[in-house]
């Protein structure tokens, strides 16, 4: 298994959240969308069937850091978690 590069920030479930991810069909509408708890470094993530679904909480500390239709490696989805988490202190 491979070193994933956290870019310096607290990442846990990377590996579950990449294995959850899939490749849906082209027009399904179906996603994936992923998070991040600041407090606890968790990620994970949802599954959508639909365009019309989605989830809000109710909670500051937790950001959505994408959506995607397609399988999406541990490496790719901690990228994701920096640059929202660098973009967030930028324009803070």
């Amino acid at each position: 298994m491979a070193t994933i590069n956290t870019h310096g920030y607290k990442m846990v479930g990377l590996e579950e959240a990449s294995k959850s991810t899939d490749n849906y069909a082209k027009g399904s509408g179906c996603r994936d969308d992923i998070y991040y708890d600041q407090d606890t470094g968790e990620v994970w993530t949802r599954f959508f069937a639909g365009e019309n679904e989605w989830c809000e909480y109710r909670d500051d500390a937790i950001i959505k850091v994408g959506a995607t239709a397609r399988h999406v490696s541990a490496q790719a989805i901690a990228d994701m978690v920096a640059y929202e988490l660098e973009m967030m202190a930028r324009y803070a």
